[in-house]
């Protein structure tokens, strides 16, 4: 106790503050008797408080945080359908007035006419390894490559990510199909038999009215070998994605949920742009669906805004 007692008495004198203590100088600043209070740390309660605030703080902004990430990627989507209807004017502009071809193949019989899937970026499967059809409606780079340099215009952001070799095949046509994420109307005649709402997409400029569809978001249903199921570029519930890469048949990017009763999604928003170069978005409930061609049939229906 003694030599505790000296050892305390001695720091005093020496003008330091003993072990695990403190003191404030007589005549000191305000800022230097608030640096000569004693600092304790926190304890292990105290981080745990902190630790279950911030969690929940992220448990209650994450959600908001998705909901804003997918309504900027809407509009980037909105915005593509912009980019391609002002490219084909352009293109429209220098060409005569006439509208790029329609890679969206096509083939008359005494009996039908049948279109494909209006949403192909290149369609020629005559050329790459699949068998002659007659459907071969060519590539959309060869003419659209300069005004559109990337394939991404061509994806909605909502939709899974493009197939890989989308670029590439989009610049040099070497594939037998590559599919996008909208379905494309100008110079499209799918529809045209279905009696009595059908329409087709206008081959030149002048033809179509202003308000006539050009483009729209993906939506089909489809029952192929007796399994039926919705397609859209766009998420909706219960739906998965969808991603295929062969470049020697086909690409897919699409959302994808079995469906027997061929309800139409609720809840699904989908962008169409018109022939004015607007975008208007719409409910998946606000469509009506058409065969690619004449055959009732056919196992696929395409859905598009009643307002085209």
């Amino acid at each position: 106790m003694r030599h505790e007692h000296a050892n305390r008495s001695a720091h005093l004198a020496a003008g330091l503050a003993p072990q695990g203590a403190c003191i404030e100088q007589r005549g000191a600043s305000p800022a230097a008797k608030r640096r000569a209070r004693c600092r304790q740390g926190f304890t292990l309660i105290e981080l745990l408080v902190v630790v279950a605030i911030i969690a929940l703080l992220i448990a209650i902004l994450l959600p908001s945080l998705a909901q804003a990430r997918a309504a900027a990627k809407f509009v980037v989507c909105g915005t593509n359908q912009k980019q391609i209807i002002a490219t084909v004017t352009v293109y429209a502009s220098a060409n005569r007035d006439y509208y790029p071809t329609s890679i969206q193949g096509y083939q008359v019989s005494a009996t039908s006419q049948w279109w494909t899937l209006p949403n192909r970026i290149n369609y020629h499967p005559d050329v790459y390894g699949g068998a002659p059809n007659g459907f071969d409606g060519g590539w959309m780079g060869k003419r659209l490559l300069k005004y559109i340099p990337k394939v991404d215009t061509f994806y909605c952001p909502l939709a899974p990510q493009r197939p890989d070799n989308a670029q590439k095949e989009y610049e040099t046509g070497n594939s037998a199909i590559l599919n996008g994420s909208y379905f494309l109307f100008w110079g499209f005649k799918g529809y045209k038999t279905q009696v009595p709402n059908y329409f087709e997409g206008p081959d030149r400029m002048g033809e179509g009215r202003p308000g006539q569809l050009l483009t729209c978001d993906q939506l089909a249903w489809n029952e192929p070998g007796g399994t039926s199921y919705w397609t859209s570029s766009h998420p909706f519930a219960d739906a998965g994605p969808v991603r295929a890469n062969n470049p020697a048949s086909s690409s897919h990017s699409y959302w994808q949920s079995t469906d027997p009763t061929a309800t139409r999604p609720r809840e699904l928003l989908l962008s169409g742009g018109y022939l004015d170069g607007h975008v208007e978005k719409y409910n998946a409930q606000e469509t009506e669906w058409y065969h690619p061609g004449t055959n009732g049939s056919h196992p696929s229906q395409h859905y598009v805004p009643i307002s085209h």
